[in-house]
């Protein structure tokens, strides 16, 4: 049997929790139109008659952590990136403008030595 990890990163509220919620069909994260919903990394399994998946979902990168809950929102996202992962899935919100805060995520993203979807 396969086995693989899948790091999924962006901005807050971008979709990242709803995702893996339909993806494995029940509510293993919390959703919120409100930012910092997902404070720390959830990983979720995935498994079917070709493999297992776990999916880390992790807590929105914000450009300017200035209050001390979004640097340690900051800091637990960065530990996930730098655990060993198979795939990143960057997750983007088409309705929002791409700027300085997406471009900053997608710096992050870049350098992440890993497959990128």
């Amino acid at each position: 049997m396969k086995f693989g990890k899948v790091l999924l990163i962006g901005r807050p509220n971008v979709g990242k929790s709803t995702f893996v919620n339909n993806l494995i069909g029940q509510k293993v994260a919390i959703t919120s139109p409100k930012a910092q919903t997902t404070r720390f990394p959830i990983r979720a399994l995935y498994e079917d008659e070709w493999g297992k998946i776990v999916f880390i979902d992790t807590p929105g990168i914000f450009n300017k952590a200035e209050d001390m809950l979004s640097k340690r929102i900051n800091q637990k996202t960065m530990q996930a990136i730098r655990e060993e992962v198979d795939v990143v899935l960057y997750m983007v919100d088409q309705s929002r403008r791409r700027d300085f805060e997406e471009a900053h995520v997608l710096g992050i993203v870049r350098k992440i030595d890993r497959p990128k979807i």
